[in-house]
């Protein structure tokens, strides 16, 4: 309701929050573990489990949603238990790695850490970072939301475009904020510059080939989503601005 929603719409929303909700421990753990795989600067390791929540959720979509393979068609609700259960590969993934490929282990040795107040410092920062991004899409959702069902529906088109590219992108500045973490505690100022400078560029660079991409497809991205008239109106009138923003 915060979300202005009402109707099948808020009806469908509980539905899946209520199953994806069960996910939300799993998840943070797993962020914590992707955390540790950035720390000992293996970047594939992400990589791997990434993909395997990926296919898993791919697969286990239409099985739920449309009752393939003798499983009910959960409708709304199949989306979020493959969502959950990819989650709950993705964590299990990470814990073999983690056991069998590090020194670390999932079982904790103590809860006195001496790093554990800095590291509760840099967890505070992102987490206001987190946030303060979240209020945002908060609020586009909620006004959205209150214009009506096509408008929420175009808005959502336009945000996922726009997380695609944002998560595109992010994949090499995870890489450059490794490299630069390693410089950092070697004190190597002036490569720390470079690479920093280094991964702006490149990012810019990524961000105008997917805006040339986007401005290329505009005619046919929307009917790759939705076929209703009024949401492909509405979307293509604020499509553009998901273009300039790329880079």
């Amino acid at each position: 309701r915060l979300y202005n929603a009402e109707g099948e719409v808020l009806e469908k929303a509980v539905l899946y929050f209520r199953v994806r909700s069960l996910g939300f421990p799993v998840v943070l753990a797993t962020f914590a573990l992707s955390g540790v795989f950035r720390g000992v600067q293996n970047m594939r390791w992400n990589m791997w489990t990434s993909l395997a929540g990926a296919g898993v959720n791919l697969a286990l979509n239409p099985v739920l949603i449309f009752g393939l393979l003798g499983f009910p068609a959960l409708g709304i609700a199949g989306s979020a238990w493959a969502s959950l259960v990819a989650q709950l590969a993705m964590f299990m993934l990470s814990i073999a790695i983690l056991e069998r490929r590090t020194p670390f282990s999932i079982r904790p040795r103590g809860w006195r850490h001496p790093e554990l107040p800095s590291l509760l410092g840099l967890s505070g920062n992102l987490f206001l970072r987190t946030m303060a991004l979240n209020v945002c899409y908060y609020l586009g959702n909620r006004y959205a939301t209150r214009y009506g069902d096509a408008h929420i529906a175009a808005h959502s088109i336009a945000m996922q475009i726009w997380l695609f590219s944002a998560f595109f992108i992010d994949g090499y500045a995870a890489a450059g904020g490794v490299l630069a973490g390693r410089l950092n505690g070697e004190r190597n100022w002036a490569e720390l510059r470079r690479v920093g400078w280094q991964v702006v560029r490149i990012s810019v660079l990524i961000g105008g080939v997917l805006a040339l991409i986007y401005g290329i497809a505009y005619p046919w991205t929307g009917p790759l989503f939705s076929k209703d008239p009024e949401v492909l109106l509405l979307f293509f009138g604020i499509y553009w601005m998901v273009i300039l923003t790329q880079p």
